[in-house]
């Protein structure tokens, strides 16, 4: 008999920060609204920026359906100056791990420049199979640390980093 192709279901947390590149938060909005394509309608999508003090859900963790939802919300974006990856990071964890999702990722859209996560945040993340992909739209002043915060993120929870310099 024909072998049944069986899809596992994955869940995503898009997390944004400001790209302070001539047209960065409009290239960060299209990284966010392509990703969101790429999913299937059983998934589940997420949208975190910063808010208050921390961090705020602008689209809280369900599934994709038809798209219409998470691609207005993402349309909805402003790309707020965080001043840390923590609270953002936390969250995401926190809603991807109470998810039923045999795949957990989270897609980092910045500049690179918030203070970076803690060890122990990171732990977490490989502890609980949710790798991260950093994606950083321009770079402040081209400031190496900033490109290794972002770095890091992705090498050590099993993620990828990509370094838009062009649009």
């Amino acid at each position: 008999p024909p072998a049944e192709r069986q899809i596992v279901k994955g869940a995503l947390a898009i997390i944004v920060h400001s790209c302070e590149m001539p047209q960065g938060n409009y290239w960060g909005r299209r990284v966010a609204e392509a990703a969101i394509e790429t999913l299937n309608a059983a998934d589940d999508i997420g949208l975190i920026e910063k808010g208050g003090q921390g961090a705020t859900w602008v689209y809280r963790l369900q599934p994709v359906g038809d798209r219409v939802g998470a691609l207005s919300a993402a349309k909805q974006l402003t790309f707020g100056d965080m001043q840390m990856f923590q609270p953002s990071m936390q969250m995401a964890l926190q809603g991807l791990v109470a998810t039923d999702a045999g795949q957990r990722h989270v897609i980092i859209i910045s500049d690179g420049d918030p203070q970076p996560p803690s060890a122990n945040l990171l732990t977490q993340y490989v502890d609980n199979g949710v790798t991260c992909t950093t994606i950083m739209v321009g770079g402040h002043g081209n400031n190496a640390l900033h490109e290794q915060v972002m770095q890091r993120i992705a090498t050590i929870t099993g993620g990828t980093y990509y370094r838009v310099k062009d649009p």
